[in-house]
């Protein structure tokens, strides 16, 4: 599908008629296959993008479950509103012009939505012609054919990943949204959201069904339980919310601080001079200093836990290690058994005594047997563990990973990490050394006030820096909640199915 023409009438920002031709003007004979959008925030740009999901969605642009009142309610604020409001328009329409491909036939179909204000109700049409000029409309029977029949032109599973404005492209480049943006994103596109929306539809159902009013039974607790998980991805999402806004006013601080020294060094050349040497060394420690905390947290976040705790690492190690010694005496007492099946079959056989030249009775052959499987008894490795107090029981690929891991810990992790630390360390009193010969650095009566704000931007960059290393805590705070939330869910609900059968 091809968007040609979008068409707005009072929509928005847009007062009056307004067409815009995304058909793409070759020049010099050369091909132009992209139409872009620029201006300022407020022009209009992210209305275009909401104009074509709402021609082709209706309610469903808003969300799966909005109610029809929410969307006329939508639609009436989306009528233009001038700044006479004795002029103010009480309908609006949006249209795309298209080319759809179906069964290897190209058709354009032209498609308008338009509503009007009818005492204090909106009333909304919709109609497709076939032909740019709508030569011939498309008889559907009813409306709820059209809405389907547009729905099919674009699933719209896949209008998050198609229709991004350059708001949303700032989002997903952001440190720290993309994940959660695209884990979103694809979710919607492939219908996996739908999965979690019937798990928690089916956590309703089995409440329900339930004779079981108790406050303790599975029921209960299953019903408390997706009442936390919704709790805790609200304030997920508020949280992510607010560290987006918070990242975009830390943007903001840095160009603003940006653009105080370019006025700075435009003052004098020999403040200048020295205010460009302190802020390339302010800004290859800050880098260094960025780059030390990941390898500290990337430490953290893997081995470095287990090495504040050696003694209990030595532990496990040496019970890994002994039911090591363990699997091997039953592996070897299990090929000594059948050695000795063998042996006893091969001595008890009359030509075996008839090659050895020595003629025994069954009492005299018993005991050379016994005698035997004494002598090769002493031999066998056999383990003083009670089979009981085996409990790690890991493969033995398992078993040397972990030993491997926990060797690490107790070596070569303490020492990485203490050389991060002190190296931490030293740059951060080198940045504060920095931070203090800024402050000190002599200002006449120009620079002084120029000086003055960029250090309020400083600070303001400070705090805002803060905010989001707290905001990220909260986050993870909020997610391993969730995590565990989420492990509490899957047992309660295997509890439910096993009272079920």
């Amino acid at each position: 599908m091809i968007i040609r023409k979008v068409e707005l009438s009072n929509f928005g920002i847009y007062g009056g008629d307004e067409t815009f031709d995304l058909t793409p003007v070759p020049l010099n004979g050369l091909g132009r296959p992209v139409i872009l959008f620029s201006g300022k925030n407020g022009v209009g740009k992210t209305t275009i993008v909401e104009a074509i999901r709402l021609c082709l969605y209706g309610p469903l642009s808003l969300g799966n479950r909005v109610s029809r009142m929410a969307y006329e309610r939508y639609l009436a604020e989306r009528i233009h509103r001038p700044s006479n409001l004795a002029q103010r328009p009480t309908s609006a329409k949006v249209g795309l012009v298209l080319n759809h491909v179906s069964m290897g036939q190209r058709q354009t179909y032209h498609i308008e939505r338009r509503w009007r204000l009818v005492q204090d109700r909106v009333k909304e049409e919709v109609d497709i012609w076939i032909g740019e000029d709508r030569q011939k409309p498309v008889d559907f029977g009813d409306a709820a054919q059209k809405e389907s029949f547009l729905r099919e032109l674009i699933p719209l599973q896949a209008a998050n990943v198609l229709f991004l404005d350059g708001e949303r492209l700032q989002l997903l480049a952001e440190d720290g949204t993309v994940s959660s943006l695209l884990t979103d994103t694809v979710e919607t596109l492939f219908g996996l959201n739908l999965v979690k929306q019937l798990q928690r539809d089916l956590d309703v159902y089995l409440s329900r069904r339930s004779d079981n009013n108790s406050k303790t039974s599975p029921q209960a607790r299953l019903q408390e339980l997706d009442r936390r998980i919704a709790n805790l991805e609200s304030n997920r999402s508020d949280l992510r919310i607010e560290q987006q806004a918070n990242r975009r006013a830390i943007a903001n601080i840095k160009r603003a601080i940006v653009n105080q020294e370019q006025r700075i060094a435009g003052e004098g050349k020999w403040f200048a001079e020295r205010l460009d040497t302190l802020k390339m060394t302010r800004q290859r420690l800050e880098v260094e200093i960025e780059m030390r905390r990941r390898q500290a947290q990337e430490l953290s976040n893997g081995l470095m836990p287990f090495a504040i705790a050696p003694e209990m690492c030595q532990r496990v190690a040496k019970r890994l290690r002994l039911e090591e010694e363990y699997e091997r005496a039953i592996v070897s007492q299990q090929v000594f058994e059948n050695q000795l099946e063998l042996l006893r079959a091969e001595i008890t056989l009359p030509q075996f005594w008839d090659e050895v030249g020595v003629a025994m009775d069954g009492s005299a052959k018993q005991k050379v047997l016994s005698r035997v499987e004494a002598i090769l008894r002493q031999a066998v490795l056999s383990s003083d563990i009670d089979p009981k107090e085996v409990i790690l029981r890991v493969s033995d690929q398992d078993r040397q990973t972990l030993l491997a891991w926990i060797g690490q810990a107790l070596t070569e992790v303490p020492q990485q990490f203490c050389q991060i630390v002190n190296r931490l360390n030293t740059l951060e009193t080198e940045l504060r050394r920095i931070g203090k010969e800024l402050e000190l650095i002599p200002a006449d009566e120009t620079l002084k006030p120029l000086v003055e704000t960029l250090h309020q931007y400083t600070q303001e960059l400070g705090r805002l820096q803060q905010i989001d290393q707290d905001l990220t805590k909260q986050i993870r705070r909020v997610e391993h909640e969730l995590e565990q939330t989420y492990y509490e869910l899957r047992r309660v609900r295997q509890q439910i199915a096993e009272q079920e059968y």
